[in-house]
């Protein structure tokens, strides 16, 4: 009997402790107590929303690509494609790659876990679910424009067993593209107010004009861009003199502006640096770390008419220092750009567009012009 009393006890003992170290979280944030309500759903594609910020070493990347730029210092093997990657490009390539499916999964987890959620607006469902479908589809096309065939995840990633996956044809990520966007254009909002650093449905239609134009389907492409240029949401910003270009490039917004990237002291960017030289007026800090500049003997700088007040405006060769003097750019780089400088909001305080109205009349001219044959 005495035996039995203390198998009892013990079972009581291990029982009540069991008990007492049972977790119970009532402020432990998983996914299946987070999505609960609209304010969790606009939190999920807000954090989707800052994945979409590019980061200014794969614009960069992209941009030294071009016949009018070349890289400098460490990005001279990206900027040499006939050249082997060295490790310091590797790293960047995969660090874009990474930033892109960052993107590609907090689209996935609006998509995946917003359609549950019942205390929510169902228009403002819609809206959000519509943004992630845009946002979903801006990564994978930067993605297969840059890597051709690449896995598709229509799925947020959970844990590692879901990371493998095979690459799909570059015609099925294409489709999955253009999937999303008829969606996004269909359920995003034709205005967003003063929130120009979200989609709208114009800015649905711009990507796909691209997307089309890039796969060469010109009546589509065209189709689209038209539709842009016949709402009558926007109008070309009136430039007299080489300074009113920054009535797009260094202001919160324009009349052209369709979907910018706002960047200020809370979300800050080192883009400037990268084109300008240390020492000169536009350049924030540091020691600089690439620069990227004009070469004067492609055809686009070279035959520039210097009556262009977009050639005065986007380069310069010289300089007013903090004397008010002159100084010419040194020779090894004897040319800079200045469409994006440092100004007097300071050097976080600009705007990067990502579609702007003039991009529908030349994406409408080049897909009207290659449908004709």
């Amino acid at each position: 009997m005495k035996h039995i009393l203390i198998v009892i006890s013990i079972i009581l003992i291990h029982s009540s402790c069991s008990k007492e170290l049972t977790e119970n979280p009532k402020n432990f944030l998983s996914p299946v107590n987070f999505y609960k309500n609209e304010s969790d759903a606009q939190a999920a594609i807000n954090g989707a929303y800052s994945a979409y910020y590019p980061d200014q070493v794969q614009y960069m990347m992209l941009e030294i690509q071009s016949d009018y730029a070349t890289g400098g210092g460490s990005f001279t093997s990206i900027n040499n494609t006939d050249q082997v990657l060295d490790a310091v490009g590797v790293g960047r390539t995969a660090d874009s790659w990474r930033t892109l499916y960052n993107l590609i999964n907090r689209a996935n987890v609006v998509l995946n876990r917003v359609p549950e959620i019942q205390n929510i607006n169902e228009n403002t469902q819609k809206r959000i679910l519509a943004e992630a479908h845009f946002l979903r589809a801006t990564g994978y096309f930067n993605l297969v424009r840059n890597w051709g065939a690449v896995p598709l995840r229509i799925f947020e990633t959970v844990d590692l067993s879901t990371i493998a996956a095979t690459r799909a044809p570059v015609d099925s990520v294409y489709q999955l593209i253009i999937d999303d966007l008829l969606i996004s254009e269909n359920d995003l909002p034709e205005s967003v107010g003063n929130e120009t650093g979200k989609a709208s449905k114009w800015a649905a239609k711009m990507l796909l004009a691209d997307v089309y134009l890039t796969i060469g389907d010109w009546a589509k492409s065209a189709e689209k861009a038209s539709e842009v240029i016949n709402s009558n949401q926007y109008s070309l910003v009136t430039v007299n003199k080489e300074s009113d270009f920054y009535k797009i490039f260094a202001t919160e917004t324009s009349t052209e502006d369709i979907m910018s990237l706002h960047f200020s002291p809370t979300r800050s960017s080192d883009f400037i640096n990268y084109l300008h030289q240390p020492n000169t007026p536009f350049y924030n800090e540091g020691t600089g770390w690439f620069i990227l500049f004009p070469n004067m003997q492609s055809p686009l700088i070279k035959n520039w008419d210097d009556l262009d007040l977009r050639k005065s405006f986007n380069i310069y060769s010289k300089y007013a220092d903090a004397n008010g003097d002159t100084v010419s750019l040194p020779s090894t780089t004897p040319f800079l750009f200045k469409k994006y400088i440092k100004d007097h909001n300071g050097f976080n305080d600009f705007s990067m567009p990502m579609f702007r109205f003039s991009e529908a009349f030349l994406i409408y001219a080049e897909a009207s012009c290659m449908g004709r044959g």
